[in-house]
């Protein structure tokens, strides 16, 4: 999903607001799109839960295109009823942690209603949509630290299919550029090694492999632009260990020059990079 994210957001005033006579009836829309698109991600049918989801995503696409409507959507997650993130761990995220939970009904006995575990596409979705929520709002991202995100997606991210992969590191940038305590958490579970190892894994998806290398770019480029150089030592250190100095200097040459790139090519430089990465570890 591409959005723009708002590192440093600006508190929300009336006059970065909508006009008055405007601003109800375009909070009642969102209100109302994210409120029923939230219901049938709570639902007991599979096919519900990936109708809501797509319905949350067009209403995040929606809202992305407007600094007006990325504030409304900001100021609809200060209402418990309309929060997005604590629905997807409570439903589509605990479902695929609750694998074994599929019972039959008793002979004889009450109905027993069936805990199907969460789809592939229902968790990919589920990312997505986390993703667009902490790109569009900051204390998304804070609410997700709450239920341990950092530690289910690197999970995802080492046992899931490609789908769910790919989906998850977008969702893992948008968790980290947006919270200190995603980071922290990123760190104390090893994220960059864990991550640099699945690039060296010549088994994986070579799609999945590159993402990963654009993944170690992008963090690692977020962090120099910033000016949390301070940070970028031990990175560099852990990406060393298990990719080698030459992917790790490849990194920080690409880190020095990404600000002076045309925005426009920011990505094919991007995945360029990130192929030369993936080239270099398969002759490490």
């Amino acid at each position: 999903m591409n959005t723009r994210a708002d590192h440093l957001e600006e508190p929300i005033t009336p006059r970065s607001l909508p006009p008055v006579g405007e601003r109800r009836p375009r909070y009642r829309d969102v209100a109302q799109a994210l409120r029923c698109g939230l219901r049938e991600v709570a639902a007991d049918f599979s096919f519900l839960h990936l109708k809501g989801l797509r319905s949350i995503l067009k209403t995040l696409q929606s809202v992305a295109a407007s600094d007006a409507a990325t504030r409304l959507f900001r100021l609809s997650q200060a209402s418990r009823e309309l929060q997005v993130v604590p629905v997807l761990f409570e439903n589509s995220f605990r479902k695929m942690k609750d694998d074994s939970d599929v019972s039959e009904p008793e002979l004889g006995g009450d109905p027993i209603k069936l805990k199907r575990p969460a789809t592939n596409s229902e968790v990919a979705l589920a990312l997505r949509v986390l993703e667009g929520c902490c790109l569009l709002c900051k204390d998304c991202a804070d609410t997700a630290y709450r239920y341990d995100a950092i530690k289910m997606l690197l999970n995802i991210l080492l046992t899931r299919g490609v789908l769910e992969q790919r989906a998850c590191l977008d969702a893992l940038v948008a968790l980290l550029i947006s919270s200190a305590a995603n980071e922290m958490d990123f760190k104390e579970l090893q994220g960059v090694s864990k991550v640099s190892e699945l690039i060296m894994d010549m088994r994986r998806d070579t799609s999945v492999r590159i993402k990963c290398a654009e993944f170690l770019l992008l963090i690692t480029g977020n962090a120099y632009e910033k000016g949390e150089t301070h940070m970028l030592p031990k990175i560099y250190e852990d990406i060393k260990q298990t990719l080698g100095e030459n992917c790790t200097v490849l990194i920080q040459a690409a880190n020095r020059f990404a600000s002076s790139l045309d925005p426009r090519k920011r990505q094919d430089a991007l995945t360029a990079q990130a192929r030369c990465i993936v080239e270099i570890s398969n002759r490490t």
